[in-house]
């Protein structure tokens, strides 16, 4: 919990209007940060040093749902942010779908993971310069919204603001007197256990026991995690 309260600290993810945000940028230093810490993994020598590392990358990565969240609030009326919650939340499996088709196909031809994970990092800062370039912080600030678009949004977010209580300071004690926050807690528990499980197993179970090429485990993430995507967006 205190992780993700310095991450929220860290990139703005406040509600939309309460204070300057810096979501544009925190896009990019955390595909920024992803690089090295990538780049460190594939420089592992032993498990210590591999579990370090890939801890300073799950680091990097912490700012990704939190200033999604606040694009989410800042881009989208409160009736509309159902459907931009799914779109980003389905980032996850469909990362992982063609993160793994992507990884397994830059080791066959690499024959190092290692260096695939060079390449991959150094991916994920061009794709950090592309978001840098193209997102921005509210619509009013975007070449292609037009007028009508960015009134419309403003107006909604006017609105919610004018029906909000005053005073949005709160703690954590009254959601854990809320059964839907404990149902939240264990269905994401729930989810993290299937993801990461397949994640993490699946590739080598395929290998150890099917006997798969790193090519087949590679299609089988992707279509795995593909239909995990699919199926965000049909049950979101």
């Amino acid at each position: 919990m205190s992780m993700f309260t310095a991450r929220k600290a860290a990139t703005g993810t406040a509600p939309h209007g309460s204070r300057p945000t810096r979501t544009r940028w925190t896009m990019f230093l955390l595909c920024s940060g992803s690089w090295p810490s990538a780049t460190s993994t594939a420089a592992a020598s032993g498990m210590g040093s591999l579990l370090g590392f890939r801890l300073l990358l799950g680091a990097a990565e912490s700012p990704v749902m939190p200033a999604g969240g606040k694009l989410n609030a800042q881009w989208l009326p409160a009736r509309e942010r159902g459907r931009g919650a799914v779109l980003l939340g389905g980032g996850a499996p469909l990362g992982a779908a063609v993160g793994g088709i992507t990884l397994s196909t830059l080791i066959a031809w690499t024959g190092s993971w290692r260096i695939s994970f060079v390449v991959v990092g150094a991916a994920t800062v061009a794709v950090g310069l592309f978001a840098a370039r193209y997102i921005r912080n509210h619509p009013a600030g975007h070449p292609r919204v037009n007028c009508a678009e960015a009134e419309y949004i403003a107006r909604a977010h006017a609105e919610e603001d004018t029906a909000a209580p005053t005073d949005r300071r709160t703690s954590l004690l009254p959601y854990l007197r809320h059964r839907a926050f404990w149902a939240m807690c264990l269905g994401w528990m729930g989810f993290n256990g299937v993801f990461y499980g397949l994640l993490t197993w699946g590739p080598l179970y395929l290998a150890e026991t099917k006997g798969c090429k790193i090519q087949t485990i590679g299609w089988s993430t992707l279509v795995i995690f593909g239909a995990g995507f699919v199926g965000e967006l049909c049950g979101g």
